[in-house]
């Protein structure tokens, strides 16, 4: 169910980013182009794994804007999540029981000053972490299966290559409203500790009373480089 929902609200904010894009293309033609030195930006789409993400832009000139942007991870109360993952090994359920932080640095080369498409280079560090919560790894082969009481520290560092355009809503004299698309794709490497104190093998609907302590814990680390990809919806304030 949780992995139809999401399905649903992706599907939806595709729709309505469309539906934007076109009345702000609508609405720039009527318009004279205006053009705002700063930008503050919200990532919508970021608001569906439980985080908050705010952005700073900075105009140069017609055509170069730098960025920076700092994340809010906020978990839910649940003391336990179960596995589901998306593409290229992604899980919303993973993170959405995370706290941490997401920081990055980027750099918009604008290709039209009035279609507005942009490429974009972006370098990030994320920190995400979360304390003894009950996973429960549901696999077709129940002898697979599992249940564990665990925590879980991981380091993310990666590069994204993007290509956006955003589409003017409002063009007001000291500021405007605007909505950003953007895609792409990337590389991040993965550093994670993984530390288990209970575990069972055989079902994931386990009593937690029936589960296996380790003394001392089982500790487990990851490293590896992986491809990404990446899209969204920005809300934009320029000034």
């Amino acid at each position: 169910m949780p992995a139809i929902r999401n399905k649903a609200i992706i599907t939806a904010t595709i729709f309505i980013a469309f539906f934007f894009m076109h009345s702000g293309h609508i609405m720039a033609q009527k318009k004279e182009f205006k053009t705002y030195k700063n930008n503050l930006t919200i990532n919508l789409t970021r608001f569906i794994l439980n985080e908050a993400r705010f952005g700073y832009e900075r105009s140069f000139s017609e055509r170069h804007i730098g960025r920076i942007v700092l994340g809010f991870q906020y978990p839910t109360s649940s003391e336990s999540f179960n596995s589901g993952t998306l593409a290229l090994g992604y899980s919303p359920n993973y993170y959405k029981v995370s706290k941490g932080i997401y920081t990055a640095l980027g750099y918009n080369y604008i290709l039209g000053k009035h279609s507005r498409i942009y490429v974009s280079g972006e370098v990030y560090f994320s920190y995400n972490y979360y304390d003894k919560k009950y996973y429960h790894d549901c696999e077709q082969h129940g002898g697979d299966s599992y249940v564990a009481l665990q925590s879980m520290q991981l380091k993310k560092t990666g590069l994204k290559i993007l290509f956006g355009k955003k589409a003017r809503l409002v063009s007001g004299n000291k500021m405007g409203l605007e909505l950003d698309f953007f895609a792409g794709i990337g590389v991040q490497y993965r550093y994670e500790k993984l530390t288990e104190f209970e575990k069972q093998y055989g079902s994931c609907n386990y009593d937690y009373s029936d589960l296996y302590t380790f003394d001392p814990p089982e500790v487990y680390y990851y490293k590896n480089w992986y491809p990404t990809l990446h899209a969204g919806i920005l809300v934009c304030v320029p000034f």
